[in-house]
C-alpha cells in the first residue's frame, strides 16, 4: 500500500443524514456506487462522524436500469432537493465529498455543470474512491459485483446467484457492447475539461481493479496536480472495487481523518492570515 501527496507550491431521506446543529459543522455528502446500500458505506459514514461532520449519505441511480442510458436530471434533482437546501442555509460551511466509482462521479461531474462559482467555491474537497476512470467492458465485473453488493450478505447464497444471472447477465451484456462500440457519455473526459474542481483531492484505488482502469485515475490526477490542485492518492496493490474501506479498513479510516485535519487546519491558516 502507498499513500503520496502532490502538494502545489502555493431533498434529502431523513433516515441517511445526521444532523449536527453547529453552524460552524463542515458537511460531508457520502455519495455511493450504482446497486449500493447504505450499510455497506457505514463505515466511511462512523469516520466523518467522528470528525464531528454533519454526514450526509446519497445513493444515486445516475444511469437507467434497463436502458443504461445516463439521467442528467438526477443531478438537477440533487442540486435542487437535496444539496442546495442544506448547504445554502450557512454558506460558510465547509462542504466535503466521498464518492464511490464511476456513479458517485458522475453526479459530481453533472453537479459541477450546474452549480455557480460561489456554490462551487464552498466545496473545500473531494475524495474519489475507485475513480474516476473509464468503464470496464467484461460484463462479468458487472455482474459479480451487482450481486456482492447489491445483497445482504446472508442473501448471498447460490440460489439467489441463479436468480440473479436472468437478470444482470442481458443487462451488463448490453451495457457492455455500449461501452465498447463508444455510445456511452464519458463523464471522465468531461471531468478533464474543469479547471476549478476543489482544490484539495484524495484518490482511493487498488491497482488490481478491472472495473476501472487504474493507470487513468493516475493520468487523471497527475492532470489535476498540473492544474495546481492538491491531490493524495492512497492505494493498495490488492483490493476490491469500492470495498477498501472494508478490506483495508484501519489505513482507509486513518488516510480519511489525516486528509480532513490537513484541509481543515491549512483552511484556519489561511482564515487566520486574512
Amino acid at each position: 500500500m502507498s499513500a503520496e501527496v502532490i502538494t502545489p507550491s502555493l431533498s434529502a431521506n431523513d433516515d441517511n443524514i445526521d444532523f449536527i446543529s453547529n453552524t460552524n459543522t463542515p458537511i460531508v455528502f457520502v455519495v455511493g456506487f450504482l446497486s449500493c446500500s447504505e450499510r455497506f458505506l457505514e463505515p466511511v459514514k462512523r469516520t466523518y462522524k467522528s470528525l464531528q461532520f454533519e454526514t450526509h449519505v446519497h445513493i444515486p441511480v445516475m444511469y437507467h436500469k434497463y436502458k443504461l442510458e445516463r439521467d442528467d436530471s438526477k443531478a438537477t434533482c440533487f442540486m435542487d432537493d437535496i444539496y442546495l437546501p442544506i448547504v445554502s442555509k450557512n454558506p460558510a460551511r465547509p462542504v466535503f465529498f466521498h464518492s464511490f466509482s464511476h456513479n458517485g462521479a458522475t453526479l459530481i461531474c453533472l453537479l459541477w455543470k450546474l452549480l455557480n462559482e460561489s456554490q462551487k467555491k464552498q466545496v473545500k474537497a473531494v475524495a474519489f474512491d475507485s475513480a474516476p476512470s473509464r468503464f470496464a467492458v467484461n460484463p462479468l465485473y458487472y455482474v459479480h459485483t451487482s450481486f456482492f453488493t447489491g445483497y445482504p450478505k446472508k442473501s448471498q447464497n447460490t440460489l439467489k446467484w441463479l436468480q440473479h444471472l436472468p437478470f444482470a447477465v442481458p443487462r451488463f451484456c448490453l451495457w457492455s457492447l455500449r461501452l465498447a462500440l463508444k455510445l456511452k457519455d464519458n463523464y471522465g473526459a468531461e471531468l478533464l475539461e474543469f479547471d476549478d474542481l476543489p482544490f484539495y483531492q484524495l484518490y482511493f484505488f487498488s491497482y488490481d481493479d478491472t472495473m476501472v482502469s487504474p493507470p487513468l485515475i493516475e493520468e487523471f490526477v497527475i492532470s489535476q496536480a498540473r492544474k495546481g490542485k492538491n491531490v493524495e492518492m492512497k492505494t493498495w496493490k490488492n483490493g476490491f472495487h469500492c470495498g477498501h474501506h472494508h478490506n483495508h479498513a484501519k489505513d482507509y479510516a486513518e488516510a480519511t481523518r489525516k486528509f480532513v485535519h490537513r484541509v481543515m487546519a491549512e483552511r484556519s491558516v489561511v482564515q487566520a492570515r486574512l
